[in-house]
């Protein structure tokens, strides 16, 4: 039951001397810090200033015209390439008023992935084309980016990558619509394409023409991003060219878009991470963002060439000169490069990790060595010197096999990581070295 203890707090406060400090056993640091965080703008989550309401006041729902829709398009391509760039979610792509209708409350299917949870097909009157601009386009497009996302995201996580510094996946207990397939959505983008082709005469023809090329270059890059590896080992760029095609053409149709700065609001951050001190949005410019994107089907395309290396060294070379780049690969790029150099649990899906070292040491140092002859496998004699080569070289390739391919895996790190972990595997290195001295001079004496 609440009380009211403002006379007895009042009372017990006016025996105090200023500057007295009453500390309370229960009362730690913690809670002590919290009561300074309240109702402090930069801290308190929570906090309204004067005449601010909790939510935004944004209608999904309302008609816009199609240079917002193009606005709200830029808008998102501007905050994924911030997500790339290791900027999280709660700060980019989810303060868009559309994309949290979208996935909040979590969608089951497809169809419950809409801004107000209603199936609309509006029909080919003038009235309902700016709504169909609205509930199918900028609905397709945001479909699309959200499941291009999800393909980034578990490509990154499936690599070696460092969280917040390269790249954040906290999805604050959403989904980007893992329950639905990319063919899905890919029909649904298709219709898009066709209503705005045969539904929508009324816009005008360099506005729909805009409306079409960020369609279709969202087709184009979920199409590359869901087939990353398959279109990889098949050498494929025809995905990656149409995109770079579209993005050229969305950037000679930039300044057709109007942005609509309400449909983005940091107050949905309340709703994502209470706990979490509130952060500004993170923006960029449309033409970095642009950019951006260029250098990413770039650096994709040019990717696939690793898989035409023969030899350890050119692997070597070729990975150091991708990341030698600047600006740096992004870090899909980079765990992408990963995946390919031990793709099915074979280096560049061609021989197996054992194998791969073996022929580097051959080229490298040992070229017409007893100790990697082939045939010393064949013999089973125990008393022949060749058998128990063949053992220890097959121990020691055991053990130099990992920290070898990671060394190849390292490369594909940030620059200020590559140093430092290559610093750490210097022990691993150096414990090899020391084995490499036992066998050579113990295989010596064997076979001489």
């Amino acid at each position: 039951m609440a009380c009211d203890i403002t006379e007895k707090f009042t009372k017990a406060a006016s025996v105090l001397v200023t500057g007295e400090l009453v500390k309370d056993e229960y009362f730690t640091l913690f809670e002590a810090v919290g009561a300074l965080e309240i109702m402090d703008s930069k801290m308190d989550s929570g906090y309204l200033a004067p005449g601010e309401t909790l939510d935004h006041n944004y209608d999904v729902m309302k008609k816009l015209l199609p240079e917002e829709v193009i606005g709200i398009m830029d808008q998102l391509l501007c905050y994924e390439v911030a997500w790339h760039m290791g900027h999280p979610l709660s700060q980019t792509l989810f303060t868009s008023i559309y994309l949290d209708h979208l996935l909040w409350p979590v969608p089951k299917s497809l169809e419950d992935a809409r801004f107000d949870g209603n199936k609309a097909s509006p029909k080919k009157t003038e009235e309902n084309v700016a709504g169909g601009i609205v509930t199918i386009v900028l609905r397709a497009y945001c479909l699309a980016l959200i499941k291009a996302c999800a393909c980034i995201r578990e490509r990154v996580a499936s690599e070696f990558y460092y969280e917040e510094e390269d790249f954040s996946t906290q999805l604050y207990n959403r989904k980007l619509l893992s329950n639905v397939k990319v063919e899905e959505i890919i029909v649904v983008l298709d219709d898009a394409i066709r209503w705005l082709k045969h539904d929508a005469e009324s816009i005008d023809e360099p506005l729909r023409a805009a409306l079409l090329n960020r369609l279709s270059f969202r087709r184009h890059i979920l199409e590359y991003l869901s087939l990353d590896l398959v279109l990889a080992q098949s050498r494929s760029t025809k995905s990656l060219a149409s995109t770079l095609d579209r993005i050229d053409l969305i950037q000679k149709s930039l300044h057709l878009g109007k942005p609509v700065e309400d449909a983005f609001s940091g107050k949905i951050q309340r709703r994502l991470a209470s706990t979490v001190p509130p952060r500004p949005i993170i923006k960029i410019e449309l033409q970095d963002a642009i950019s951006y994107l260029k250098r990413f089907c770039q650096d994709a395309t040019d990717l696939q060439e690793i898989l035409d290396s023969d030899s350890a060294f050119t692997l070597y070379n070729l990975l150091w000169t991708l990341q030698s780049r600047k600006p740096q690969p992004s870090v899909y790029i980079r765990s992408l490069a990963q995946s390919i150099i031990l793709l099915n649990g074979r280096i560049l899906d061609k021989l197996p990790a054992e194998e791969f070292c073996n022929n580097s040491m051959k080229d490298l140092v040992l070229p017409f060595s007893p100790l990697i002859d082939p045939k010393n496998k064949e013999v089973e004699a125990p008393s022949n010197p060749k058998f128990h080569i063949a053992k220890q070289m097959e121990t020691f390739l055991q053990g130099m096999t990992q920290p070898f391919i990671d060394s190849y895996r390292t490369i594909c790190l940030n620059r200020c990581r590559v140093r430092r972990t290559l610093c750490h595997n210097i022990v691993d290195w150096d414990r090899l070295q020391a084995e490499v001295r036992y066998i050579y001079s113990d295989s010596l004496w064997r076979t001489y």
